[in-house]
């Protein structure tokens, strides 16, 4: 009885994750919807929670006058979240080919995108290194 008390709250437990799973990946769905020049810093700081949780650049951590912990602050392989990264990188190429006026500013939030990922990494922001990216 104990066997199938436990595998019954695993999959239980399991059901939820995929709730959650499925409800962060609508949250992104609708920002990458609603995303535009006017409200773009805030659409892209919810981005950027849901992809990079509270890590912060060296720079950032020095505009609020903290001190930089590699171990905090920094991105390392395997921290973020590849399907929340897939869905984003989808979405955005979904809509710049089906609104092409956009593309460009679709691009540019590709483009700080990877600049913060770089940061994150405390990378320097070169050609090179967003080709890698």
């Amino acid at each position: 009885m104990k066997e199938k008390e436990l595998l019954k709250q695993q999959a239980q437990a399991r059901q939820e994750n995929l709730k959650q799973e499925k409800n962060v990946i609508q949250k992104i769905r609708l920002i990458l919807n609603v995303i535009t020049p006017d409200n773009f810093d805030k659409k892209f700081g919810e981005l950027r929670t849901y992809l990079f949780a509270d890590l912060m650049s060296r720079e950032e951590t020095d505009e609020k006058d903290m001190e930089y912990l590699e171990e905090t602050h920094k991105l390392k392989d395997g921290d973020t979240n590849t399907e929340i990264l897939n869905v984003i990188v989808e979405n955005i190429f979904r809509k710049a080919q089906l609104e092409k006026e956009y593309c460009i500013f679709y691009g540019e939030l590709c483009e700080k995108m990877i600049k913060l990922e770089l940061s994150l990494r405390d990378e320097e922001i070169q050609i090179k290194n967003m080709k890698n990216s």
